[in-house]
């Protein structure tokens, strides 16, 4: 019987050790987010231990969040990235803001780790502002792609700017280090892979920090697919090019 216990606790042991994966980053926050659109990022789960660690499930809760891994095994020091897809619904809104939690269980303890994600509807107070049709498109089997939207900054102090995530998209962003007061720029926006032949929906998010260091996010809806059609005019002068 004391066999059989021991054997026991070394497979217990083994299994759920005392060092526990760590993530990167712990929290994120996408920032403005407009409602009905999906937003994305890539987080890191890192295995610190001497052993594999098997990820056995990831719960969000919600059928508007998901985690997209290629893989389950962590080796030993090493990391596996995972993709998180939120749809932003309205019935998930609440006073202030979205705020969902990710539950990571592995084989490494019995305790998940949590990772919070939070975003904010766009009628928020901002220091920012985008000029331009949301979501940004990319056509589906087209190379050498760009799009393009305009930053706002109606406060009177210069912010500095960075890209926070490009959502797990491979993406060349072309961003200024800087906003002037009252100022104007136009952040490019590059497909950078082989064309795509599959829908897809994803989200780049930046940061904009004012002299005093408060800083803000704001995530730009993104897309992969055919062009979103356009509203017909339906004024007198629509009338007249419809009539001849």
């Amino acid at each position: 019987m004391r066999t059989v216990l021991a054997l026991l606790a070394i497979v217990v042991g083994g299994a759920y050790g005392s060092s526990m994966p760590s993530v990167s980053p712990e929290r994120f926050d996408f920032g403005r987010s407009p409602e009905g659109t999906t937003v994305s990022t890539l987080i890191q789960v890192t295995n610190p231990t001497e052993v594999p660690v098997v990820i056995t499930d990831i719960k969000t809760g919600c059928g508007c969040l998901a985690a997209i891994a290629a893989d389950s095994t962590i080796l030993p020091d090493d990391s596996l990235t995972v993709r998180i897809e939120w749809e932003l619904r309205s019935s998930d809104l609440t006073p202030v803001g979205w705020a969902k939690t990710l539950y990571v269980f592995t084989s490494s303890t019995l305790d998940p780790i949590r990772i919070p994600v939070t975003a904010t509807p766009p009628t928020a107070a901002s220091r920012l502002a985008l000029q331009g049709a949301l979501p940004l498109t990319f056509s589906l089997r087209a190379t050498a792609q760009r799009v393009s939207v305009g930053l706002i900054n109606p406060d009177t102090a210069a912010l500095g700017l960075t890209v926070v995530s490009k959502g797990g998209l491979p993406l060349r962003v072309d961003l200024p280090d800087s906003l002037a007061p009252r100022g104007r720029v136009v952040i490019a926006i590059d497909w950078t892979d082989e064309p795509f032949e599959l829908p897809w929906q994803g989200s780049l998010t930046i940061e904009a920090r004012s002299p005093s260091g408060m800083s803000e996010r704001l995530s730009i809806p993104l897309r992969g697919g055919p062009p979103v059609p356009r509203p017909r005019s339906t004024g007198a002068a629509g009338n007249q090019r419809d009539n001849r």
